[in-house]
């Protein structure tokens, strides 16, 4: 694993690998929500939104990917421009995201 997180309400914890893996699971009863490839190259980062509902992957794919984190299901591909996907990040409202890449470049996403 590369990236383990907690959701805001502990509810659910997902985690991120080396071969694009994304896992997240119930804390209260062990049930495994999903399990997926999830990415073309290791999952860096995860973060979830304020409410818990959402997170999104970054990976070495330059892809970051959001994913509704209560039944596990993929929402949106922030695109492939450069590196965009190294590390992304919700604002504290849950309504824009931050990506980041090694090529020194910054985007909102709304």
């Amino acid at each position: 694993m590369w990236d383990v997180k907690f959701n805001s309400r502990c509810r659910h914890v997902a985690s991120g690998s080396k071969d694009g893996r994304l896992l997240v699971w119930d804390i209260r009863n062990g049930t495994k929500i999903t399990d997926k490839v999830a990415h073309e190259g290791p999952i860096h980062q995860i973060s979830y939104n304020a409410a818990g509902t959402h997170l999104i992957t970054s990976s070495e794919d330059s892809m970051a990917k959001v994913w509704n984190a209560e039944v596990g299901e993929w929402h949106q591909n922030l695109g492939k421009e450069g590196d965009s996907g190294h590390h992304a990040e919700f604002n504290y409202l849950g309504d824009r995201i931050l990506t980041v890449s090694n090529d020194n470049r910054a985007r909102i996403w709304e």
